[in-house]
């Protein structure tokens, strides 16, 4: 049976792949009509990750408490484990879903206490394979699109409304949006990662009120200065300074290194349609096209401080695009570019 390929395959990953169920029968809820999350409630419905109240009843404005989101969130990962492995869970109640979370390494802390948007954050990061808390989490979940905020125009860590209550319907677009928009694998499916023990590497720093562009995503109106440069093969500079022979195009794929330069610290992550890594500085990579990969390069000097530069390059169209204009005491752009070896 597929499922049982499915779960084989991932357990020795260390992961949990999702795969959508069949559709269900109508939800039977009279207290949904023309609410703002009727049909994702209706998808969350059909594939078994809620059954509601009786009397038919979903009750989308009641706030919800840890325990139930946890169960929510596992159970729209049901075909993984399949039907019996599942029942083995559902049979020990909410003790089943927190021994998972427990061998997951998720940061689950009070079964029957409220969860605030912030412990959301916390714990979807985890399943994304990473190690954030706080704004740390929140800036993640922002910046990989697995979440908006309060108002999808404007996204910032400031709106994200931490310390609110999670409401029901807010939890299943939540979880709807993490399928749709998390790490997943080759084939397009959603994996769920293990928790890292450790901390993971730590994201630029921004402040709370800057906005936040979701990776792969260009601004709706950028700013005149953040016009888009075509990448110019060869040898170039970042800061006045030589580095390294930077992307080569080899048709299907491109080659890129990590700056390294003293004085400087570098930070770099690369992104596609199936992973989010670490690059290394001075370290060369090879990342395959067609996959919507993008590379984001922070610049910092070695004595510390804000970043002094951020650019993303997308890799399927040779593009760079520069980021984070917020930050003070910034390079003038048109010398970082020409640094570059972009004008």
């Amino acid at each position: 049976m597929k499922w049982k390929k499915r779960f084989t395959a991932v357990a020795l990953a260390s992961s949990i792949a999702f795969t959508a169920l069949p559709a269900a029968a109508a939800n039977p809820f009279k207290d949904i009509k023309g609410h703002w999350a009727e049909n994702v409630i209706d998808w969350a419905y059909n594939e078994k990750i809620t059954y509601g109240y009786p009397g038919g009843l979903f009750m989308p404005n009641k706030t919800l408490i840890e325990k139930e989101f946890l169960a929510m969130l596992i159970r729209s990962y049901t075909d993984a484990f399949g039907p019996e492995k599942m029942k083995e869970m559902e049979d020990k109640g909410f003790a089943g879903f927190y021994e998972f979370a427990r061998i997951q390494n998720y940061p689950v802390v009070k079964q029957d206490g409220f969860i605030t948007r912030q412990q959301v954050a916390n714990l979807v990061v985890g399943t994304q394979g990473k190690n954030y808390t706080g704004r740390d989490a929140i800036h993640y979940l922002l910046l990989n699109g697995l979440a908006s905020g309060k108002d999808p125009n404007k996204i910032t860590i400031a709106n994200f409304g931490a310390e609110d209550i999670l409401t029901r319907a807010e939890a299943v677009s939540f979880i709807q949006n993490v399928l749709a928009k998390g790490i997943k694998l080759s084939d397009g499916t959603p994996i769920l990662y293990p928790r890292p023990a450790d901390p993971s590497e730590p994201l630029p720093k921004i402040g709370d009120n800057d906005p936040i562009t979701p990776i792969g995503k260009k601004p709706t109106t950028p700013p005149k200065q953040e016009t888009t440069k075509k990448w110019t093969p060869g040898e170039y500079t970042v800061l006045g300074k030589k580095t390294f022979t930077n992307f080569k195009d080899n048709g299907t794929s491109v080659t890129f290194t990590m700056p390294k330069i003293d004085g400087y610290n570098f930070g770099g992550q690369y992104h596609d349609d199936t992973k989010f890594i670490d690059l290394e500085v001075g370290k060369t990579y090879t990342f395959d096209k067609g996959k919507n990969g993008v590379i984001t390069v922070a610049i910092r000097k070695a004595k510390g401080g804000l970043n002094i530069e951020d650019y993303s390059i997308i890799i399927d169209t040779m593009e760079v695009v520069p980021l984070n204009t917020a930050y003070k005491d910034r390079v003038p752009l048109k010398s970082v570019l020409e640094g570059l070896g972009l004008e």
